[in-house]
């Protein structure tokens, strides 16, 4: 990797993984999205709190622009859509929200688990000491945290086309129900979109530049249910107050 070994085995084990992050400074922006523990220390919170073999390659495999980030102490500089909404209004008490794009009217579930991808600091991880993330409403107490941000790694939605509807076809090819129904209107087919990878995160500064965010879990986001089976779910639904196509974000 062209890195100085000497440098990064000389500072103590708990500031060895900063070390590296800082010498390499490039990943891959889409890293961000990954399972698993991460480094409870601000700035770090993208990063993995250890380095083992199966997680090298995804950090050192450098792609083209615009799929490259850098990371300094702020944290990882990527690129993706997302939305922002009132920190204030979500309590995170269950593993699912919801939110309705006002743009296309349609209606989204974001699924998500603190424990999926929990905070920890590094010395913590290396006595053998699992992970337990403080919750969301500690850090926006205790951090005076305001917004809240959804990161996505699309947006919109993209279509699934590998699933289809399967005909109900004779020997010879024909269609059984249109022979059977003549005068029956066959309905459009319903276009399911594939899940989007996203992070829900803490807005801790938002300028014109750049959102800095502190990551708080992985989570996925799909197009869901119908409007009265939207109105009569008991979960917290997000007020959006604002969708950002394309915004520059500094994960911490």
């Amino acid at each position: 990797m062209g890195l100085s070994a000497k440098e990064i085995v000389q500072v103590p084990d708990e500031v060895r993984l900063k070390k590296f992050i800082l010498l390499q400074r490039h990943f891959r922006a889409d890293f961000i999205f990954r399972l698993g523990a991460r480094m409870e220390e601000d700035g770090y919170g993208w990063a993995p709190p250890t380095f083992t073999m199966n997680v090298i390659p995804s950090l050192t495999l450098i792609p083209t622009p615009p799929q490259v980030a850098f990371a300094d102490e702020s944290g990882l500089h990527v690129k993706y859509p997302g939305l922002l909404f009132n920190a204030q209004d979500v309590s995170l008490e269950g593993d699912r929200l919801l939110f309705v794009d006002e743009k296309d009217g349609n209606y989204y579930e974001i699924q998500h688990h603190q424990d999926w991808t929990p905070r920890a600091p590094v010395e913590n991880l290396i006595k053998g000491v699992w992970p337990t993330q403080k919750s969301w409403n500690e850090l926006c107490s205790g951090r005076k945290i305001r917004q809240g941000a959804v990161i996505l790694e699309e947006w919109p939605l993209k279509p699934d086309h590998t699933i289809s509807e399967v005909p109900l076809l004779d020997s010879q090819g024909k269609d059984l129900c249109a022979e059977a129904f003549p005068n029956w209107v066959k309905a459009p087919p319903v276009v399911v979109c594939r899940p989007s990878r996203a992070i829900l995160s803490l807005v801790s500064e938002e300028s014109r530049m750049e959102t800095v965010v502190r990551f708080y879990a992985f989570a996925l986001v799909s197009q869901t249910v119908s409007q009265d089976r939207f109105s009569q779910l008991r979960r917290v639904t997000l007020k959006v107050t604002e969708f950002k196509k394309m915004n520059k974000w500094c994960v911490s």
